[in-house]
């Protein structure tokens, strides 16, 4: 099971051209999104689900369950791709299945629970992030693909920072209208030394 299989990218693939490379920067980063499209999707998706999740404070939940069978496809595609062995790659695809199968029924038993009712939105959408950011921590464990276990600590650490944020709104309005004011005045006083000479 190697890293870079799990790149989506098989054996025959145009990857392995050294061509990108002796291109510099420029090549390494087509390379680099060539590889890691899969990550950096489910990253870009991570990172507008935290943001609504901030912004927004309600439905939360539907956008984490709506991202769970998503990140289980990628991770059984990546299960599929990681070995060349047709019984490997069944038993990587049944053991991915299995899991994200285990996921999706934790949120539905926490969506229909009681907790639904000792909980508001904002605490069930932390709680469907930190199962999500639980499975796909162990989707890289199990097939040994680091990109996934950095995008569920990711999303594990986005939990109290969301949480955080959630708490500490109206500090943080205020910083900014302080900083806002600031720059005003600091605008201000510009100003009146250009117009002063």
């Amino acid at each position: 099971m190697a890293s870079d299989a799990a790149g989506f990218a098989g054996p025959d693939s145009d990857l392995d051209d050294k061509s990108d490379w002796q291109d510099g920067l420029g090549g390494f980063l087509r390379l680099a999104v060539r590889r890691g499209w899969p990550y950096l999707g489910l990253l870009a998706l991570s990172l507008i689900g935290i943001c609504w999740a901030n912004l927004a404070h309600r439905h939360s939940t539907l956008y984490w369950s709506l991202m769970t069978p998503l990140c289980a496809i990628v991770c059984v595609v990546a299960a599929w791709r990681s070995s060349a062995e047709h019984h490997t790659r069944v038993r990587l695809v049944a053991l991915q299945a299995g899991q994200w199968l285990a996921v999706v029924v934790a949120m539905y038993l926490v969506g229909v629970s009681d907790l639904r009712d000792l909980l508001n939105d904002d605490a069930l959408g932390l709680m469907m992030l930190t199962l999500l950011s639980l499975g796909l921590f162990i989707s890289g464990l199990n097939l040994m693909i680091w990109q996934f276990c950095v995008l569920g600590m990711f999303l594990a650490v986005s939990v109290p920072v969301i949480a955080w944020v959630e708490a500490a709104s109206v500090l943080l309005i205020l910083l900014a209208a302080v900083i806002v004011s600031l720059a005003l005045v600091r605008l201000w006083v510009q100003l009146r030394r250009r117009t002063a000479l």
